[in-house]
């Protein structure tokens, strides 16, 4: 076949056709972009709107962090001191003890020495009481006064104190129940 169009119109219609089809593909890139951006647009906006909102929800979340560790420390201080009153109100104070010796003494039984003290790991070491009574029969009631008391574990109650019928001066050791508080 003969061709009739000359080879310099030949050549700007070739130019002329490569133009046009990347016009064409341009345009058609473009409208693709145009078209992905106008539906990313949405799920983008939601994104970064659920960014937002977590990133407020965490900071939330570290600020309640912060103050539930602030008030557990204070639960923990306030745990230990009440703690330290409990054990504190559990011991038995010297002056418990003395009054509780004090109200056993009964007609005819006159204390003259209480030797009371606590042990270094806690507790009441044996106490020491010295005294007159009037008789054997006082004594022995007095004696028995005392185990009668739940705080009181023993009483060392030695036989020389009844050698003498009447103006008895005794000593008794008595060992203090250390689990009950009087």
């Amino acid at each position: 076949m003969v061709n009739l169009i000359p080879p310099g119109a030949k050549k700007s219609v070739i130019v002329e056709y490569w133009l046009r089809v990347l016009t064409v593909w341009s345009l058609l890139a473009t409208a693709i972009a145009v078209l992905f951006a106008v539906t990313l647009l949405p799920v983008y906006v939601s994104v970064d709107t659920q960014i937002d909102v977590y990133q407020k929800s965490a900071e939330e979340a570290l600020e309640k962090i912060a103050i539930l560790q602030s008030v557990s420390k204070d639960l923990s201080r306030s745990t230990k001191q009440a703690q330290l009153l409990i054990a504190s109100t559990k011991e038995t104070s010297l002056s418990q003890v003395i009054e509780l010796f004090d109200s056993l003494e009964i007609n005819g039984i006159v204390l003259s020495q209480m030797d009371v003290k606590k042990m270094p790991e806690g507790g009441l070491a044996p106490v020491n009481l010295s005294g007159n009574a009037r008789d054997r029969q006082a004594l022995a009631d007095f004696r028995d006064r005392l185990l009668a008391q739940d705080s009181i574990e023993t009483v060392d109650f030695p036989i020389s104190n009844l050698a003498k019928d009447r103006d008895i001066d005794f000593a008794i050791t008595v060992t203090m129940n250390n689990q009950l508080s009087l």
